[in-house]
């Protein structure tokens, strides 16, 4: 495999040799710039998290004012913590005076602004008193004087303590921290402790495990590695790192295609037997995993990374890829050995380019997701309405096909299955009625609420809104705006909800608002009821004309 070469800094910023990613250990320097007299080290044992912690030590305290360190930074982020914590999406600079050892400077960056540098508000700093020989005792100052004497200044305010960097845990450790921050007796449990121990310290665990005398300080001590790990660890992410592939290169969208056909994923524990009440699998349904479909890359860099994954002939198309997960706490469902389950929502992912998972090489932030959501969003969408116009046009087919033989089923049904065929879109039903107003109305008292109808009505008067009927009786009708409103003795066929209000009457009126009316120019609608006029309108309601194919 070629290694990606990093060109030389024009600031003169040269990277120290370093372990793996996230093994810098406390203190160890990680960069440093003869030009700008700056070294950059780990600040503190737990530094590699999602907000690295890094000290940076200058010999001229005014170095951090300058555009120098701006651009410095910049190159930190980029390629250094690319290469030694690709989790970080965020840095916190603490900035020291070698001579004095002083901190004077306090700052952060993000991955999602390029590592542009944001000093943190300097904290009010008490000026010091001025020291001068002790002045002669002055005479005794009378009591209305003294009186008007300035109260001495408070004392600042003490600085509130740091909040503590919380850590992201990755896989099968961290869903297991965050399931025990959960369940106080499961992480106290003895086969929780001897997992745990011999997942953080295996070799002593495999040298004691079945000497209690031996084994009990080692359980002791990783139970306070345990419940330290889950003090630190962030209650609600975590992050899976998976193996997915890459497809051949899109020259037109210029990016490598990803093919993620699952919307789930699942992590095992690294070692197991232990006699300890831990799921063996732990599945994580999430939401947005199906954004990430590709690796946007320019020709000439697609080139180089193609080639530097080719060997004998074939590209190794592997691609591991770390997704930050947002855990729903409502959605964890545990059931010990037959595994645990949770619901989650993808906030960031990286994109590794090797194997191993250590070096970067595209990064997605909260900002570039939300448009491959949004793009997937309307793909979903797009694909939704595909389908249902597919659908419609099979049956608008169908029905062209069948017009002949459906008009001959319709004309051998009964007046009113047909009125109600009428109001009905799409395919003859053959089981299709009126509904009379008495069954309705028992139906509505009931339920206690509105039943849908589809009724044969004459208007008694002119008008829309709860138009009392001449036919049947006790029945008042509202027809809607876009709708034919109602004339006297008219003839109507509508489709609605029917209500029944209550009321003194002994029988009050009962009320149907209507959402389709058909208009009918004979007595009882007999106009309507004709067989070959009901499947024309079926057929224009779907698009297509009469006996057209």
């Amino acid at each position: 495999m070629k290694q990606l070469l990093i060109p030389p800094l024009a600031l003169g910023l040269l990277l120290s040799l370093a372990p793996a990613a996230g093994a810098a250990e406390d203190g160890r320097r990680l960069a440093f710039s003869g030009a700008l007299k700056v070294e950059v080290f780990a600040d503190g044992p737990s530094w590699c998290a999602d907000r690295a912690a890094l000290k940076v030590v200058a010999e001229d305290r005014a170095l951090f004012a300058t555009d120098g360190f701006t651009s410095l930074v910049r190159r930190i982020g980029a390629v250094v913590l690319s290469k030694e914590c690709p989790a970080a999406g965020r840095a916190a600079l603490v900035g020291v005076e070698k001579a004095s050892g002083a901190v004077v400077w306090r700052g952060e960056a993000a991955a999602a602004s390029d590592w542009t540098v944001v000093a943190a508000a300097p904290a009010p700093v008490p000026q010091p008193a001025l020291q001068s020989a002790p002045p002669p005792a002055p005479a005794p100052a009378p009591a209305s004087v003294a009186a008007l004497a300035p109260a001495p200044a408070p004392a600042p305010a003490p600085m509130p303590p740091p909040q503590p960097v919380l850590e992201i845990g990755k896989n099968y450790p961290g869903m297991l921290l965050l399931l025990l921050r959960r369940n106080a007796a499961l992480a106290e449990d003895n086969g929780t402790l001897a997992w745990w121990a011999g997942h953080r310290f295996n070799r002593e665990f495999q040298q004691v495990r079945y000497q209690e005398f031996k084994l009990q300080p080692l359980l002791e001590r990783a139970r306070a590695d345990l419940f330290t790990e889950m003090s630190r660890a962030d209650p609600d992410r975590v992050t899976i790192v998976y193996r997915t592939e890459f497809q051949a290169y899109d020259f037109a969208t210029q990016r490598f295609p990803v093919t993620q056909k699952f919307t789930s994923l699942s992590v095992q524990p690294n070692w197991c037997c232990t006699d300890s009440k831990l799921p063996n699998n732990i599945t994580v349904e999430i939401d947005g995993l199906d954004a990430i479909t590709g690796v946007p890359m320019d020709r000439s860099s697609a080139q180089s990374f193609a080639e530097g994954r080719t060997h004998y002939g074939s590209v190794d198309r592997t691609l591991m890829i770390g997704a930050t997960l947002k855990i729903d706490p409502a959605g964890i469902k545990v059931d010990n050995w037959r595994g645990a389950t949770a619901k989650a929502k993808l906030e960031s992912a990286v994109i590794y380019a090797d194997r191993e998972a250590t070096s970067v090489l595209y990064r997605l932030d909260e900002r570039t997701l939300a448009g491959l959501f949004a793009e997937r969003d309307a793909r979903k969408a797009a694909a939704a309405r595909a389908e249902q116009e597919r659908q419609r046009e099979q049956e608008r087919q169908r029905m062209a096909a069948q017009r002949e033989q459906d008009i001959s089923i319709l004309a051998s049904l009964p007046t009113g299955a047909r009125l109600a065929n009428l109001m009905q879109p799409g395919r003859i039903e053959y089981g299709a009625r009126l509904d009379n107003l008495r069954d309705a109305r028992t139906n509505a008292l009931i339920q206690g609420g509105a039943v849908s109808v589809t009724m044969l009505v004459q208007a008694g008067s002119d008008g829309r809104s709860a138009v009392a009927t001449r036919w049947p009786g006790k029945l008042q009708v509202t027809v809607p705006e876009a709708g034919p409103a109602l004339k006297a003795d008219g003839w109507y066929v509508v489709r609605g909800a029917l209500s029944v209000a209550d009321g003194d009457e002994a029988l009050p009126p009962a009320r149907l608002e209507a959402a389709v009316v058909h208009a009918c120019g004979k007595a009882e609608c007999a106009d309507a009821a004709d067989a070959v006029f009901i499947v024309d309108q079926k057929l224009a309601a779907a698009g297509l004309s009469k006996g057209a194919p």
